[in-house]
């Protein structure tokens, strides 16, 4: 079953997106209407993949089992942090390629060195402890935060 999802998904390019309802129709047209007055800044993480200075033990469940795909095709390394992409779904042939890829593995290595990503700061899964697989130093977490806060401050 998961070939034929893969042959199926290299049929299409992102402007082809085969849609089985009207209401998806209207979703997509909605989403693309929005971006026009409300753009959605993307960063590479291929660019802003760095280490924070906070220490944690285990890895986010995102990184090891699922992904974000946007209605673009952009794969975001989870739902909430949405500005972050790791690349673009039809860059490749097949999912366990971008799954497999060295930006995937960079991320995921950052967690089993007990470092968490700096693009993870901010997690509203990690700051509330719903992440079953990660435990994060909360002194660090709390200062970067709060070197954060006044940074912004003093830029005002």
């Amino acid at each position: 079953m998961t070939g034929d999802i893969v042959q199926e998904t290299k049929k299409y390019n992102k402007n082809d997106i085969p849609l089985s309802s009207i209401r998806e129709a209207q979703i997509l047209k909605k989403y693309n209407e929005l971006l026009k007055t409300h753009p959605i800044a993307l960063v590479p993480l291929s660019v802003y993949g760095e280490e924070s200075n906070v220490a944690c033990r285990g890895i986010c469940e995102w990184l090891i089992e699922c992904c974000y795909i946007d209605l673009h095709g952009y794969v975001h390394p989870c739902c909430i942090k949405q500005g972050y992409f790791i690349t673009n779904i039809y860059e490749y042939t097949d999912f366990l390629s971008l799954w497999n890829s060295k930006i995937y593995q960079s991320i995921r290595n950052m967690y089993y060195n007990n470092k968490m990503p700096l693009f993870c700061e901010g997690c509203h899964f990690i700051q509330n402890h719903f992440m079953r697989r990660l435990n994060v130093d909360e002194t660090n977490l709390t200062q970067t935060i709060i070197d954060k806060c006044i940074i912004l401050e003093n830029n005002r």
